[in-house]
């Protein structure tokens, strides 16, 4: 009851000082950067964390709550700390902390135009005001992805030139993912404004980047079967089913294949998590016998927002599965009541991990460091 009243003034106090409370949403960011995650080492693939909060703001917590103003706060949020981790990037970057001649950050560069294109989508939903910046933020996303793109059409090329030396994870996947994030923004922007065959175009090269990824990533494994073990795979490997739960969404959101090939989409999806899933509980068993139940388990690592961003998707590709001519099925319908709260304990668990990462002294290393 208390909860619900300190919402209901929450919001009385924003419709009335809409500035001071977005101040205060900045000052509440500001404190948790500066004592939490200033102490971490800046990493480019840091744009998955923002990944992860604007999946759940977009596609979570419209089921959990039909609040507007509890939409506008997500959407205020993600965006400061898409601004905080941005700005602390970029001053990595001037100093010298890292490079984009380095393969692994280049692919890595992926989760900042999904993410970036992902805040913009759910400002775009949360305040409407903000047209023109939505706008300025969506050609920065774009930007983004054509600068991306090229990186990663070059590192195709050197892995080929290569013959499979450059080292593989799961965030070459990425190349999918961001495609379609860019879809999802021109979708909410344009709406049917756009030709659809401007859609299919953009949805058949993410669905391309995501083959070309997997054959990279299987052929990387396979040439390194001594060197590579499932137990040290990184945890951006889930974007196997993750790259695809978002590509069916496109579909669905922009009807530019049938209801056949998107149906086929959701269900490879939902196909591949289950393995994909199923091989994680392994590895955890693994990481476990190996390292104890503290470190085997509840060691923080940047990836593991990954995950969230994965689990969201394939939730608001159900939602849109769903939402067709499914409703009577049970098992659609158990991912659909049941999917939002797995999804609010990841969250809550990964918030702790992280905050109890950035409480302690000095540098750590990041988990999937210790993994190929």
């Amino acid at each position: 009851m208390l909860l619900f009243s300190t919402i209901k003034l929450s919001e009385e106090l924003f419709l009335k000082f809409p500035v001071l409370t977005f101040i205060f949403l900045v000052l509440i960011v500001h404190f948790v950067y500066r004592y939490g995650y200033r102490k971490m080492a800046p990493t480019v693939e840091s744009g998955v964390l923002v990944m992860a909060l604007s999946v759940f703001a977009l596609f979570l917590l419209p089921v959990l709550t039909m609040s507007p103003f509890l939409k506008w706060v997500a959407g205020m949020t993600v965006f400061i700390i898409w601004f905080y981790l941005a700005f602390n990037l970029l001053q990595a970057f001037i100093q010298a902390e890292w490079s984009l001649h380095d393969r692994v950050n280049q692919v890595a560069l992926g989760s900042w135009v999904v993410g970036t294109a992902m805040t913009a989508l759910l400002l775009d939903q949360a305040e409407h005001t903000l047209h023109g910046f939505i706008v300025f933020l969506s050609i920065i996303a774009v930007i983004l992805w054509i600068g991306y793109l090229k990186m990663i059409m070059r590192w195709f090329v050197v892995f080929i030139e290569q013959k499979a030396k450059l080292p593989v994870h799961g965030n070459l996947l990425l190349a999918a993912v961001s495609t379609q994030s860019i879809v999802l923004l021109i979708e909410e922007l344009f709406d049917s404004a756009l030709p659809i065959g401007i859609y299919q175009i953009l949805i058949f090269w993410g669905l391309l980047c995501y083959a070309l990824a997997v054959i990279f990533i299987a052929i990387y494994w396979l040439s390194r079967q001594r060197q590579c073990h499932v137990a040290t795979w990184s945890n951006s490997y889930g974007l196997l089913h993750g790259a695809m739960a978002i590509s069916a969404l496109a579909m669905f959101n922009t009807q530019a294949f049938s209801s056949d090939l998107a149906n086929i989409a959701w269900w490879w999806a939902l196909i591949v998590f289950i393995l994909f899933e199923g091989m994680e509980i392994f590895r955890a068993i693994v990481r476990v016998q190996s390292r104890g139940l503290r470190r085997g388990l509840f060691v923080y690592s940047t990836s593991q927002w990954t995950r969230i961003f994965t689990f969201g998707m394939l939730y608001a590709a159900t939602l849109a599965y769903y939402g067709q001519q499914f409703s009577e099925n049970h098992f659609i319908l158990m991912i659909v009541n049941e999917g939002k709260y797995v999804l609010v304990v990841l969250l809550a668990l990964e918030v702790i991990l992280a905050w109890r990462r950035a409480a302690q002294a000095g540098m750590v290393v990041d988990a999937d460091n210790l993994s190929h």
